[in-house]
């Protein structure tokens, strides 16, 4: 059924984008009108860095709604353009010991990006008791059934695809009030598929999306109890699917093991913009530098 529905030239990629898109929002309960909201931002510390000041703060959709912790390191002289930068281990893994930013990410701050990291739903400080979950969450009910759950919880991968609409309508307020720039964001560490399934569901608004796959699939998950599991996706086209639905935006990928996914090569050339998917090969030591270098291409074959 998925084959019959790879885009081929523009009006099979419209029908791919209803019927495989509108199910990707449903299976991240995806409420546009609500996603149009930009989230309050609440200071909570300032440090200077040099030349370079780091922000935290919190952003919180509306009242009542769970806090995403953020870390925003400003430059002395913005460009305009807002990085986020995702790591599945939170956004104490992208600074050093002694809290300066990892040097993956300095040359962004000489370019004068601005970048923001974050702690996506029940990473780092948002975890309870600072322990991150090797398991997802369940209701209290002695019977060993996903439906008891996910039928009326989202999953965890979806409350944490929420979390970086949240991020990007903030950076993207940030953007309006300087009326330049753009907005890009990073998945490493294993937000790469989060990071796909958020550039499936707000397009455009991420101007550049960079995500490290590290060749994972829905499909390998064995336990309703992961982290990722997210029910549905895999009779929907899997991981292929998420990055095809970013087409037409500018796209770069690391961690397959092959070519790009002929799905996603596929939704690209129907798109007219083949030139905007980018594969990466770099080894997995080299992937946060390489991703940082072809954003800062980007945007300077823009000026």
């Amino acid at each position: 059924a998925m084959e019959q529905l790879r885009p081929r030239d523009k009006s099979s990629l419209d029908q791919f984008r209803k019927i495989v898109g509108g199910a990707v929002e449903t299976l991240l309960n995806w409420d546009a009108s609500e996603a149009a909201s930009s989230p309050e931002f609440r200071q909570l510390a300032s440090t200077p860095h040099g030349e370079v000041v780091e922000v935290r703060g919190e952003l919180r959709t509306a009242p009542g709604d769970a806090v995403v912790p953020i870390a925003l390191w400003r430059p002395s002289d913005p460009n305009g353009h807002v990085i986020v930068v995702l790591h599945g281990d939170g956004m104490q893994s992208q600074q050093t010991a002694a809290g300066e930013l990892r040097v993956d990410f300095r040359p962004l701050l000489a370019e004068g990006f601005s970048i923001v990291l974050a702690d996506l739903f029940l990473q780092g400080s948002s975890a309870r008791d600072g322990h991150p979950p090797l398991i997802s969450r369940k209701v209290p009910n002695p019977r060993d059934y996903a439906g008891f759950t996910y039928g009326y919880n989202d999953t965890l991968f979806a409350q944490r695809v929420s979390d970086i609409r949240s991020i990007v309508a903030y950076a993207r307020a940030r953007k309006s009030k300087q009326e330049v720039g753009g907005v890009h964001v990073i998945g490493l560490g294993g937000t790469g598929p989060h990071v796909a399934a958020a550039r499936a569901l707000v397009g455009g608004e991420i101007d550049t999306a960079a995500v490290d796959t590290a060749g994972f699939r829905f499909a390998g998950i064995a336990s309703w109890r992961d982290r990722d599991f997210l029910p549905g996706i895999v009779k929907y086209g899997d991981l292929p699917a998420l990055l095809a639905l970013n087409a037409p935006h500018p796209l770069w990928i690391a961690g397959e093991t092959c070519a790009v996914p002929k799905m996603v090569e596929a939704a690209y050339a129907a798109a007219g913009s083949r030139s905007n998917l980018h594969q990466s090969d770099a080894a997995s030591e080299m992937v946060a530098e390489s991703a940082v270098d072809w954003v800062i291409d980007q945007v300077n074959r823009q000026r």
